[in-house]
């Protein structure tokens, strides 16, 4: 579990600042492409976007802090709170926040935020099944158990 700590506070960083950039571009990009800044309020496709960005955001620092709380405890394999029905709601709050703060803060084509959105979400898909291995080496049939209780990253059967 500390490896797989270690590489989310890694991609976390990566992610927080890539999207503190963006935000903090935000204003000055709208502005140039867009006089009116107050429109920018009234856009449907910002709020949708903002409202993924916060959801997003609370998903992360709930499961962060759960999972945080579960270590000091000394709980092995985590299977309350966010872990209850996802097995990754870290990667899900960031997938979610990132989409929201590509949503919110671009200026490019709706295309190219959906490019860049599913290549990061492929990386969180790849890295959530790595950890998946080295955890089902670690914790052998306890992790199995919890994996045949849980979905992966959506309470779908999609993934």
């Amino acid at each position: 579990m500390e490896r797989c700590a270690a590489g989310i506070c890694r991609y976390i960083v990566v992610d927080w600042s890539w999207s503190f950039f963006a935000a903090i571009s935000m204003p000055r990009q709208l502005l140039e492409y867009n006089p009116l800044y107050f429109v920018f309020i009234f856009n449907l496709t910002s709020w949708m976007g903002l409202i993924l960005l916060i959801a997003g955001m609370s998903l992360f620092a709930y499961a962060t802090t759960y999972y945080i709380l579960c270590r000091i405890r000394g709980v092995d394999v985590i299977s309350g709170g966010p872990y209850r029905v996802i097995r990754h709601p870290q990667y899900l709050g960031l997938i979610s926040f990132s989409l929201g703060i590509s949503v919110v803060a671009s200026t490019l084509s709706f295309e190219t935020v959906i490019y860049e959105w599913f290549y990061l979400m492929l990386i969180y898909l790849w890295i959530a099944r790595v950890e998946e291995r080295e955890l089902a080496n670690r914790f052998g049939r306890k992790y199995k158990d919890y994996k045949a209780a849980t979905y992966f990253l959506f309470p779908l059967k999609i993934i």
